[in-house]
This record gives C-alpha cells, sequence and structure tokens, in this order.
C-alpha cells in the first residue's frame, strides 16, 4: 500500500466579505492530489487561476473554506504548535520573487545559517552550507558576501540552499523558470533532478503552461476555472 507524503483533499478556497455573502465567490473548488516521496508533482495555471493561494493553504498560511490537508496521514489542522513548526521545516517554499527570501542586510552565510537545527554546532552548519552550495554549483566564498552582490542566478541558488537547510521532505516551487530563458531553464531543471536524486526530497511545482514539466513529474495537474484536472496526455502541454 502506498504511503503518501502529502495528501490533498476536497480542498476549498473562497474570497469573503464583510457582508458574509451567502454564495462564496470560489478561488479552488474542491482540489485533490497527493504526492510520495521522492516524487514529483506539477501544477499548471494561468495567471490568477489561484496558484498562489494553493501555495498559501499549502503552507498552512491561510483558512480553508473546506477540505483537509495530510502530512504522514496526519490532518495539519490538528497539529500541535511543535507539529506545525516542524511541518513547515518539511515543506519550504522557493518563491518566484527569490530575492524576498534574502535579508539585504545580512551576509549570505547569516541568510543561511538561520535555517539550521538549533542542535548543530557552529562548524557543522558551516559544513553544510559549503555542501548545500556545492551542490547547487556555488563556493563557500560567497559566504561572505551580501545579497546585492550577487547575480540573479546566484540570488536564485541561495534561495534553493536556504530552503534545503530546514532538511524539508517536500520542496514547493513557485514559478522556478519564469525569468529565465531556454538554456538556463535547462540548466536549472538538470540542478533540481540532481538534487532530487541526491536528498531523496519531494517537489511540487507550480507554475504556467510550461513544457518542460513533462520531463520532471511524476503526475501534472491544471488548475481551470477553479478546478484540478490530472494531465493523462502530457502533450496537451504547450506554450501558448
Amino acid at each position: 500500500m502506498k504511503e503518501y507524503l502529502l495528501t490533498v483533499e476536497n480542498l476549498s478556497l473562497a474570497h469573503r466579505d464583510r457582508f458574509f455573502q451567502r454564495q462564496p465567490e470560489w478561488v479552488l473548488q474542491n482540489l485533490s492530489f497527493s504526492i510520495l516521496q521522492n516524487a514529483s508533482v506539477s501544477i499548471v495555471g494561468d495567471s490568477a487561476t489561484g496558484k498562489s493561494s494553493l501555495i498559501m493553504a499549502l503552507l498552512n498560511l491561510t483558512p480553508l473554506y473546506s477540505g483537509t490537508i495530510f502530512f504522514k496521514g496526519k490532518n495539519i489542522a490538528f497539529f500541535s504548535k511543535k507539529e506545525k513548526t516542524q511541518y513547515r521545516r518539511n515543506l519550504q517554499p522557493v518563491f518566484q520573487n527569490y530575492e524576498a527570501s534574502l535579508n539585504p542586510r545580512l551576509s549570505v552565510k547569516n541568510n543561511l545559517v538561520h535555517g539550521f537545527s538549533n542542535s548543530l554546532t557552529s562548524r557543522e552548519k558551516m559544513e553544510k552550507c559549503e555542501y548545500l552550495l556545492d551542490m547547487v554549483g556555488l563556493s563557500g566564498g560567497i559566504l561572505a558576501q551580501h545579497p546585492d552582490q550577487l547575480s540573479g542566478g546566484e540570488k536564485q541558488r541561495i534561495s534553493i540552499v536556504r530552503a534545503l537547510t530546514t532538511s524539508p521532505e517536500i520542496l514547493l516551487l513557485d514559478e522556478p523558470f519564469s525569468s529565465l530563458d531556454i538554456l538556463n531553464q535547462e540548466k536549472l531543471l538538470t540542478l533540481f533532478l540532481q538534487i532530487k536524486s541526491t536528498l531523496g526530497i519531494s517537489y511540487i511545482f507550480i507554475t504556467h503552461k510550461l513544457p518542460l514539466v513533462k520531463y520532471f513529474s511524476d503526475s501534472v495537474y491544471r488548475i481551470r476555472d477553479g478546478k484540478l484536472m490530472e494531465v493523462t496526455d502530457l502533450n496537451q502541454l504547450q506554450d501558448r
């Protein structure tokens, strides 16, 4: 029997106004999907289809209108404070605006070390920093720099390392390829595949009509009119 890492059942989100209108204005309606360990799920949708709202719901940062999110078989709505903290460490986002995840006043080193467990010594944190930097193709020398001294590509890779410092089981990737040309899209895709192979983590891709997902994903879904449909024919994923 398959044991899913994350399961979403009949998730619905709706706008509510101060007049408590009877008919909710649906953002997402009855979404269901699951993800196994070391698997990749892609969710494809146009702008303003509710992708950002789904991210907030998965991170437990917005209330559900209805539905349930299970992590390792447990309903996250009933998590204790400690369990909620661990859940957020296990499900780490890499946002489209990756610069927002970096504090410009801090060095790269200080941006990264906060994510590590407090049980680690300073030396162990530095060793892990250098290990993760090497994994994304950056040298340890970058640790002394500040975000404004980095290129856009370096900032994006540092934001990925920042997410990995909590030892997550799932990375939630928000439009990771949106600002890249085809060559750099392929390089980043190769990097994600290497990280997945090395660390055994899972990915949830939130993206916009990108044919690359068919080379990356175990399952692909499309959001349309607030509803989620599985894409069984991946040739449907065309840039239009």
